[in-house]
């Protein structure tokens, strides 16, 4: 008797152990949930799954094309949602990730994304696509992972952002060896 109450207690707790597990344990999920967030068109509900996914003081940049000069964009994700709301009336964004690269050591990481950015025009029902090369820097905190920092441009041009995460493209000094 004493064992089966043990034994219950036991698979009890294994079970609250789990659902206790941080969400964001790992990079694919928060990965997963930042394009959730990004295409999500009621603000409050992208404003809590931001608030979720960020550090406090966390950056957004944007480089942006405007007639071939590359300008950037940047704030903290609050100001990144107060400054897209016009945006977000107008359009109805969707996202598709098409490639990733992840390279992590302990608690840092990056990740390296292609996405396919899908908006739809509220009023006319045109739709606007565009590839996008985005990259999040994350840290490992509290058993989960936070994003610390996200910046990201657009195809420009001629200038195909595919297959842009080739090993080729790597660097590395080897007299440091």
């Amino acid at each position: 008797m004493i064992r089966s109450i043990i034994f219950i207690g036991l698979v009890f707790w294994s079970f609250q152990m789990r659902s206790q597990e941080s969400e964001f344990s790992n990079l694919g999920e928060i990965t997963d949930a930042f394009y959730s967030a990004l295409s999500e068109s009621d603000s409050a509900k992208r404003s809590d799954q931001f608030s979720k996914l960020f550090t406090k003081n966390a950056q957004i940049t944007a480089v942006v094309d405007r007639g071939g000069l590359s300008k950037t964009k940047n704030g903290t994700w609050q100001e990144f949602l107060q400054k897209s709301n016009s945006f977000y009336q107008s359009y109805a964004p969707t996202y598709l990730e098409l490639e990733r690269e992840v390279e992590y050591y302990l608690d840092l990481a990056t990740v390296h994304s292609i996405a396919q950015q899908t908006a739809t025009d509220k009023s006319t029902g045109k739709i606007h696509q565009q590839k996008m090369w985005i990259q999040l820097d994350l840290v490992f905190q509290s058993n989960r992972w936070f994003i610390a920092n996200a910046i990201w441009t657009h195809q420009i041009g001629s200038i195909q952002i595919n297959k842009a995460l080739l090993q080729d493209t790597l660097w590395h000094n080897e007299s440091t060896d």
